[in-house]
């Protein structure tokens, strides 16, 4: 099993440079291992630079917790506590429309 000894003593944004590192090189298992530890720091906090990592780094894994996170938050609370200009920029109108449909499902 993919292991780095101590990988929680790091902070997410030493996290995310591992990610990059990983992305970098293709190493998937080092990429994999960062997004799982990054999920474990996932809140309103850092959900945009999360997600900004996800892009950059082709971090799939964490994209899909950021979108869980999000859909669990709903898009007017995160318009709210992020700002509606913030949420816009960062997540575009296909991730509003796509979060907004899965509210009025019930998802």
């Amino acid at each position: 099993k993919d292991k780095i000894d101590e990988i929680e003593k790091l902070d997410p944004d030493q996290v995310i440079e591992l990610m990059g590192i990983g992305d970098h090189y293709s190493l998937r298992g080092l990429t994999k291992l960062c997004q799982t530890e990054l999920e474990k720091y996932l809140s309103e906090v850092n959900v945009v630079v999360l997600w900004r990592a996800a892009e950059l780094f082709n971090g799939n894994h964490i994209r899909r917790a950021c979108l869980k996170w999000m859909q669990k938050e709903g898009w007017k609370q995160m318009e709210e506590k992020l700002g509606a200009d913030v949420c816009g920029e960062v997540f575009g109108e296909k991730i509003r429309v796509k979060l907004e449909q899965m509210e009025k499902a019930g998802r």
